[in-house]
Formats: C-alpha cells, structure tokens, sequence
C-alpha cells in the first residue's frame, strides 16, 4: 500500500474527524494507519522506543477490530487529558497561538505523521507528559533548548520532515516541545534538520520494504538503526554549558530584567487586542478587497498571487549529486527565550 493523491488542507482547522484527543479513529481510520509508518512508530521501528521493531510489526499485520481503544494504554489516556493543557500552557510561554495541524501523507510512499499543532510563522508542536520514569530523561530546557530524550528527537524530527514534504505547507523550521512532568511545564525548541530527517525517511523505507505489513519477515527482537540513530545523537549532543549567573535584587541587572518582563507583558496584550480589533475589521469586509478612511487610510484584505516553490526534495531526488554540492550547513545559534515565573509557581 501507498499513499496517493491526499492532500492535506492547512487553511481548515480543527475540521477532521481525528482530531487528537477528542474524537476517536473510525475502523476505516485505524486500518489506513496500519499501511504505513507515523510518527509513534518511528522510535520504535529504529531501535529507539519504548515498543520493539518487532511489536511494531504485528501490529500492522494484525488487523483492526471495533473495539480496539489505545485509550486503554495508561500512559496514551494521560496524555490525552493532559494534552489540552499543555498545549495552552506552551501557547503561553512561547507567546504565540498554537492551531491544529492536519495529517500528512507523503505520496507513493507508505509515510505520514501529524504534529500536535502548529504555531503560525514560528513552528511545529508537540505535546508530551512523560511520567515519573521517563521525566529523567529530559534535560532542563534553561540550560539545553533542545534537550529533549532521543527517542523524542527522532519522532519529532519525522514529524516537521513529513510535513515539510507538502508543497503547501508553512516553511518552517522548527519544533517547540511542550512537556509537563515535575509539577512544570517545559518548553524545549528544536531546529528542524534535514539531514537527520533524511536518514529516518530512508531508514523508515527500508524497515517497511522488509518489514512492513506486506512482508513475511519479522525483525529480530534487538533491532535497531545505527545509522540512523547516529546521526540524531550527532545533531543533538548533550549540553556543556557553565552554570547560570546568579542575580541578586540590588543587581543592576535585576531591573533591567524586570523591564524587559514587563515591556514583554504589555507588548502580548497589546498584540492580543489588535488581532481582536483586526478580527471584527476582517469580519466586516467579507468578500470587499479593503476600505478607505476619511483621511485617506486603506486597510486592504485582497487575496495574495500564487507564488513559486522551489522543490528541493525533487532536485534531490533528480540530481542528488548537485544536491549534496549545494546543501551547505549552518552552524547552530544560541536561543534566547525567557522563562518567566507566575505567582503561586
């Protein structure tokens, strides 16, 4: 089986059926799942998760009943009623709404994944509530942005690399990572890589030539991807960074940082009132391409040109050779982004 000709429509929010956490898969849904690798599958399929390539196997072999419920997993049933609020919470922290994101589907191949949301013009997010075990794997995200496990970096990776896969789909290039566990909500922020995100597709391929619902042949009980794997602990080393400065209130530095809060503060509510006022502006003009003022003032709502999309992954996949001439690596850049403490925290 292969996707074909599924395009997901990133405009409409919150229309599909599946939407996470709220409406459960229909038997057509689960069984389409079945035919191909998301995002989940991905850890576990290169040696990484917390399931066995193996078990991934037979269940795509195993077919779909009406009562198969993944809700009856206890840590998938915490985190779906955990979800809503880590997900506001996040929103919050980074300053930015995060919507739903639809489910993609690489065409001719057996791939898709749906990222928990999308923070427009910023990136991708995903949603995590690790327990009491798995919290230890975590880095503390004022020291390590991108400290996330690596079993996270891989499906998170996949994740933006699929949807990116999607002409249509916002240019963007990274994943923030809500994650609450230790009483606290994290926020980690991770660059989108390709290369990494190209090992994982090829290792993916390769599993499902081998392995996947079709094949006769299952993976051996200690399966794994070093390849794969490598490459994702080569993006993401372990942070060595020196202790935070310690700020007394008499430092200067104090107020300075108060400023800044407070300035930041009123600047998101500011923002939040004109995205309100801009909302009943939109609301008004309906189908209008804009209005003048008086004093001669216009504020327009016209529909934007068709603009053109260099696609990479085909020059790739066409000429690989110049491809891999001309892809150069940017060297990674520090992240600044506060962390501010409310009352009662």
């Amino acid at each position: 089986m292969q996707f074909r000709n599924v395009r997901p429509i990133w405009h409409i929010i919150g229309a599909q059926t599946e939407q996470k956490g709220t409406i459960m898969l229909n038997k057509e849904q689960k069984q389409k799942r079945k035919g191909g690798l998301g995002a989940s599958d991905i850890p576990s399929i290169l040696g990484l998760g917390f399931r066995t390539a193996r078990e991934v196997a037979l269940e795509k072999r195993r077919p779909v009943s009406e009562d198969e419920d993944l809700d009856d997993n206890p840590a998938i049933e915490r985190g779906n009623f955990l979800e809503a609020g880590v997900r506001a919470w996040t929103a919050k922290r980074i300053g930015c709404e995060i919507i739903d994101s639809p489910t993609v589907y690489v065409p001719d191949t057996v791939l898709f994944a749906r990222p928990d949301g999308l923070a427009p013009g910023r990136g991708y997010y995903e949603g995590k509530c690790p327990g009491r075990w798995t919290a230890q794997d975590w880095r503390d995200p004022n020291e390590d942005p991108a400290g996330v496990p690596v079993y996270v970096s891989a499906q998170i990776q996949y994740q933006c690399g699929v949807a990116r896969e999607d002409p249509s789909a916002p240019d963007l290039d990274r994943i923030y990572v809500g994650a609450f566990y230790s009483d606290e909500n994290h926020v980690y922020e991770v660059p989108y890589n390709p290369e990494v995100y190209s090992e994982i597709k090829a290792a993916a391929l390769a599993w499902w030539d081998r392995y996947g619902a079709h094949a006769k042949e299952l993976p051996p009980i200690d399966y794994e991807h070093p390849r794969a794997i490598e490459a994702i602990r080569e993006s993401y080393p372990a942070h060595v960074g020196d202790t935070l400065a310690q700020i007394m209130p008499e430092d200067p530095i104090s107020q300075v940082v108060a400023d800044f809060k407070r300035v930041s503060s009123e600047l998101a509510a500011s923002k939040k009132q004109q995205d309100a006022i801009k909302a009943e502006i939109m609301e008004y003009l309906g189908d209008l391409p804009g209005l003048e003022m008086p004093d001669g003032s216009r504020i327009w709502y016209k529909q934007t040109k068709p603009r053109s999309h260099f696609d990479k992954k085909e020059l790739e996949k066409k000429y690989p050779e110049i491809y891999k001439e001309l892809t150069k690596t940017k060297p990674g850049s520090r992240v600044f982004r506060p962390t501010w403490k409310t009352k009662g925290e």
